[in-house]
């Protein structure tokens, strides 16, 4: 009998909502830094995104998508994901 895998309940859309708001209003990253993390996400790509921007919060710089995608090419990370992602996020708003 083959078991099957159960996928936790997530919400892509859900995820999306929260960066998208924390890129457009600088003050959202101060309502949630102290209890949301990136492992809360569900979705790798958007757990690393969060991590990228509340380190750039935590060192008082900007963030914006650039800026994040400068720290994960400083950590030799895989942009595909992120660079798929700030091309849709861009074609809904500015996102930049």
């Amino acid at each position: 009998m083959a078991e099957s895998i159960k996928i936790p309940p997530h919400s892509k859309e859900a995820e999306e909502s929260v960066l998208g708001a924390i890129l457009l209003d600088k003050d959202a990253i101060i309502s949630v830094a102290d209890f949301l993390h990136s492992e809360h996400f569900y979705s790798e790509i958007n757990g690393d995104i969060y991590k990228s921007i509340l380190k750039l919060y935590e060192e008082r710089r900007k963030y914006k998508c650039a800026q994040c995608g400068k720290l994960w090419k400083q950590k030799d990370i895989d942009l595909k994901g992120f660079q798929e992602w700030n091309k849709v996020e861009r074609e809904k708003g500015d996102y930049s």
